[in-house]
């Protein structure tokens, strides 16, 4: 599945509101961890993806999920490669 950069960097943006972001220390304030700890728990247990879901229409989340999943892979592989801004 391709996405558009703009769809990624939406996601990205919601992400990092969701986490509470903070870019200096790469921490999730709202989970208390790590980003790439947070994103983790979002791709494993599936309550936290959901929560993250739960701001989109019931009828979109379906279809968004696996949108979301990519976009959290593709951060985490940025973590991975020391490039997270």
């Amino acid at each position: 599945m391709n996405l558009p950069e703009y769809k990624i960097k939406s996601y990205l943006r919601s992400l990092k509101a969701f986490l509470g972001y903070r870019a200096d220390d790469k921490w999730a304030t709202e989970f208390n961890l790590s980003v790439p700890d947070a994103l983790g728990l979002m791709l494993s247990t599936e309550s936290y993806l959901e929560h993250f879901l739960s701001r989109y229409p019931l009828r979109e989340r379906k279809h968004r999920e696996p949108e979301v999943k990519k976009v959290i892979c593709l951060w985490l592989c940025e973590f991975a490669v020391g490039e997270s801004k």
